[in-house]
């Protein structure tokens, strides 16, 4: 009798901390995703002010340019034509400098912002976090299967099928909250018929 109630405290044990690793893990989650996606968000949300400012600033410019070199060489359309090839001159520069302009210096940006540690709960606490609990779990998967030498390889297989039953079942969560901070940064929401 004793020994079915230390199997069932067991098995309560590994329940409580198999959740408890899967609740860590989906906040971790979480977190990062909503910090990660309104950085980029904002990123692109000051990047598409600052072309649209840096368009308008660049039109005014070339045109008091096509006016001052229109005076300069006495007939307006000639000053705007200057202008105009100036204009592509500087499109095919930013053309053959794209990669090392926009590409790379965007991508790394975009790497920097994925990368970069978080300043509550750094990479290496966060494996050091999941580490212990995935630990707890398995010494508590062994402790049940533990004290029977005779059961030791049907242990063996309850222990992988019950480590990948919480494997499957954290995955499935874990792939439902994602969705769910996904809708809810979109906004994806059911219409209402009329």
């Amino acid at each position: 009798m004793r020994l079915f109630q230390d199997t069932q405290e067991n098995i309560n044990n590994l329940i409580v901390e198999s959740g408890n690793l899967a609740s860590l893990y989906k906040r971790y989650v979480r977190r990062q995703l909503t910090e990660r996606s309104s950085e980029i968000l904002s990123t692109i949300a000051i990047a598409f002010v600052l072309i649209v400012i840096g368009g308008m600033v660049l039109l005014l410019l070339f045109i008091a340019l096509g006016y001052v070199l229109g005076s300069v060489f006495g007939s307006l359309p000639l000053g705007f034509l200057c202008v105009t090839a100036l204009a592509l001159l500087l499109m095919l520069l930013v053309y053959c400098c794209r990669h090392r302009w926009i590409v790379a210096p965007l991508t790394r940006l975009i790497t920097d912002s994925f990368d970069s540690a978080d300043a509550s709960v750094s990479a290496s606490e966060l494996h050091e976090q999941f580490n212990t609990e995935n630990e707890k779990m398995r010494s508590r998967v062994h402790a049940l299967w533990g004290n029977h030498a005779s059961a030791h390889s049907t242990a063996e297989r309850a222990s992988r099928i019950v480590y990948h039953a919480v494997t499957l079942y954290d995955g499935f969560r874990l792939g439902l909250s994602t969705f769910s901070v996904l809708r809810s940064l979109f906004g994806r929401r059911k219409r209402k018929g009329k």
